[in-house]
């Protein structure tokens, strides 16, 4: 039976070069047949008037972690704390949880007045007898108390651990905390916490999602929680521990709205952390220049590797020598390899690696514009480099592949603070901000390009019926307005997944 539905009286911004704009929008099966000014003579179905509101593609959300972000609803907030005592005082509140590990997450050390790291001690006065993990907004960095650390060894999560001074104050970096992290989501992840998430995502007008540093567990427990109903589309980077397995993964979970595309591989760390991999020392801390997860002969390794398997390869890159690296290991590779590479975040670019990148144009990038305002401290951790920072529109303008997300839960998922953040910043250099039709841009058929998904990312024939209405044209809103824009519904498929407006009665 054909499934028709019409739309119209629509401000519709198609994303499309071909027709920018159109008032009524066609429906069959899932699937747009017809994208103009009216409604064919010889189409009929359902009609929703939508009062001259306005529609835009579904939003792409190019770089989220799904698990973490559904553990959110078990995690204790830590987002915003001013003090060590503050953020002691809320995981206090936790305690009478039923559950293995007392879990924090968002805070930053940058918003204290005396910006020091927490400690094990620090968390050892909000218990003795639970294992506490609190992980700063970067992901990069966690603290755990000493039970936490206690169980840390004897679980063998802490082997290989290159920081065994820091792990004695329970200061956890990149690889021994991701471990941790893993951990704690094997205790803490639901069916249930996973179908909150993805209700939250669709309310927020987002109908798909790049899942990166994806496991086995969290992709088992979603298709439990979905069985088979998955809304959304999900495009699923697996962790890098998961590349031997790469094909039994691939033939074992994807179906039709979870695609298995590829790997992520981390080149380095952030700078909230001071983890990310620099060329000199963070002028904060100069002595230390980072970590570099991989040298170059390593990189070429695991790439040849992951193109042997058929995956696709992300990779986490936000200090100059992590792409200087990268770059290298690119010069030692087949050019036709470049394809099958995407870039995630790319925060530092310096102008002698600037004009080197160009040489493997068009390179692929997800950038995280909220970035540009979270990282208020960056003129002291970088000094004169910072001027090289979040270079947006430097990389739109010669040829870069980009869409933009939101790093959630490292960032809200709301994709509206991340397109005010791209065209408002505050930039160390202003230059570098994108309009907001860039930014729509990027956040729609930009994130599409990243996979070469056919079929998304703009409102055309031909293409999947993923779409959002929206209360305001943002293209006519202030900046403040754009601040209060809100979904009325999100489609996926020509199906009404989220419904302010009632068209459903």
């Amino acid at each position: 039976m054909m499934n028709r539905i019409i739309l119209k009286n629509c401000n519709i911004y198609t994303m499309s070069s071909e027709r920018p704009n159109a008032k009524v929008l066609c429906i069959e099966n899932g699937v747009i047949s017809y994208v103009g000014e009216q409604i064919p003579s010889k189409f009929s179905g359902k009609i929703i008037d939508l009062g001259g509101r306005t529609v835009l593609p579904g939003f792409i959300d190019s770089h989220m972690h799904l698990s973490s972000y559904a553990l959110m609803q078990v995690t204790t907030d830590l987002s915003g704390t001013k003090s060590i005592e503050e953020l002691k005082y809320r995981l206090k509140a936790a305690k009478n949880q039923d559950v293995p590990w007392i879990y924090g997450r968002g805070w930053d050390h940058e918003e204290f007045s005396d910006k020091r790291l927490p400690s094990r001690k620090d968390l050892d006065e909000v218990s003795v007898d639970m294992p506490i993990l609190i992980v700063r907004k970067c992901g990069h960095v966690g603290i755990v108390n000493s039970l936490g650390i206690r169980k840390i060894i004897d679980l063998g999560l802490a082997r290989n651990s290159s920081n065994q001074a820091e792990l004695s104050q329970g200061v956890l970096y990149e690889e021994t905390l991701y471990r941790v992290i893993k951990h704690v989501h094997s205790q803490l992840l639901s069916p249930s916490t996973l179908r909150s998430a993805i209700e939250n995502i669709v309310k927020k007008g987002i109908t798909s999602i790049h899942w990166m540093s994806a496991d086995t567990f969290s992709i088992k427990k979603l298709v439990e929680a979905f069985k088979g109903n998955l809304p959304i589309r999900i495009f699923i980077y697996l962790s890098s521990e998961h590349l031997s397995k790469f094909r039994d993964i691939k033939a074992s979970y994807e179906n039709g709205k979870i695609k298995i595309i590829g790997i992520k591989l981390f080149m380095d760390g952030s700078f909230g952390a001071r983890t990310a991999a620099l060329r000199s020392g963070y002028d904060d801390e100069p002595h230390n220049m980072g970590i570099l997860n991989m040298n170059a002969a390593e990189l070429i390794s695991s790439i040849l590797r992951c193109i042997k398997l058929g995956a696709k390869i992300a990779i986490h890159i936000i200090g100059d020598r992590a792409l200087e690296i990268m770059l290298d290991a690119l010069e030692r590779l087949d050019r036709s390899i470049i394809k099958h590479i995407r870039i995630e975040h790319l925060s530092l670019l310096p102008d002698d690696l600037f004009t080197k990148i160009k040489r493997y144009l068009p390179l692929k990038v997800s950038i995280q514009p909220r970035f540009v305002t979270s990282d208020f401290w960056i003129r002291d951790r970088l000094g004169k480099r910072a001027k090289y920072t979040y270079r947006f529109n430097s990389m739109k303008k010669i040829g870069f592949i980009m869409g933009i997300g939101s790093d959630a839960p490292v960032e809200e998922i709301d994709p509206w603070i991340h397109i005010i953040s791209a065209i408002n910043g505050p930039y160390v250099n202003p230059l570098e901000a994108i309009d907001i039709k860039t930014a729509i841009e990027l956040y729609t058929i930009g994130s599409s390009n990243l996979i070469n998904s056919i079929g998304l990312g703009t409102l055309r024939k031909g293409y999947y019926a993923d779409l959002i209405v929206l209360d305001k044209d943002p293209f006519r809103c202030t900046l403040e307005e754009l601040r209060d824009i809100k979904v009325l519904m999100t489609m996926v498929d020509g199906v009404i997944l989220f419904d302010r407006i009632n068209v459903k009665k």
